[in-house]
């Protein structure tokens, strides 16, 4: 049984066990909830930002595909320079 945040001492001596008990699990059942939430944020954040390079990947795609082969010849020349 762990103790909950949110009852006071008092009102923990007031309630009985089962009461107690029901109290504890609701505590760790938020916990646990806010930890799920806060998980999925981190995982739509990164989620976010993996779309964000992919639609940027894309778009380079678009526009390289749209070019006519010599353009493309010359942007991959030009990407294997070497600045001395």
């Amino acid at each position: 049984m762990s103790d909950s945040n949110f009852l006071c001492g008092n009102c923990r001596n007031v309630l009985c066990d089962d009461c107690r008990d029901i109290a504890d699990e609701y505590a760790e059942l938020l916990i646990m909830r806010s930890n799920a939430l806060s998980t999925a944020n981190y995982e739509i954040e990164k989620l976010k930002a993996d779309l964000s390079f992919t639609k940027r990947q894309a778009a380079m795609w678009e526009e390289l595909s749209k070019m006519g082969m010599p353009e493309i010849i010359l942007k991959w020349m030009d990407s294997l320079k070497v600045t001395a």
